[in-house]
């Protein structure tokens, strides 16, 4: 995966031959869900010594928070905006270090810092923010 769109289509599913579509602040959910999953499976393959399993989900990870760093909304708060993509950005570094690494407390720590966003977007969408 790497663009936004495969991003999209593979977070998409079709019924017959009508798709199911999900407003922004969804789709953001679950490019969240996407890269927090592809984690955990990483961790499961690099505790099993399977390095090229482990390798593809981080980069599968990856992959989806580059997206999100592009999806940022350039017209928002540059306080917020900037923050947010320095989080992306430390995230998609840690990722880098943890497949060369091997480190699982790296994956565990990107886990945290995207369980986190995940949360904070999950409750603003509760709010109708």
């Amino acid at each position: 995966m790497s663009t936004t769109v495969e991003a999209y289509k593979e977070l998409c599913h079709t019924e017959g031959t009508q798709e199911v579509a999900v407003d922004g602040g969804r789709l953001v959910i679950m490019l969240y869900d996407l890269a927090i999953d592809s984690l955990h499976k990483a961790k499961e393959h690099l505790a099993a010594n399977d390095y090229m399993r482990k390798g593809i989900h981080i980069g599968n990870a990856q992959d989806v928070v580059a997206a999100l760093s592009e999806g940022v909304n350039t017209a928002a708060d540059p306080e917020v905006r900037d923050n947010l993509i320095r989080l992306y950005n430390f995230v998609y570094r840690e990722l880098i270090r943890a497949n060369i690494e091997l480190c699982p407390e790296k994956i565990d720590r990107c886990i945290n810092v995207l369980t986190n966003l995940r949360e904070g977007w999950q409750t603003a969408l509760e709010d109708g923010v």
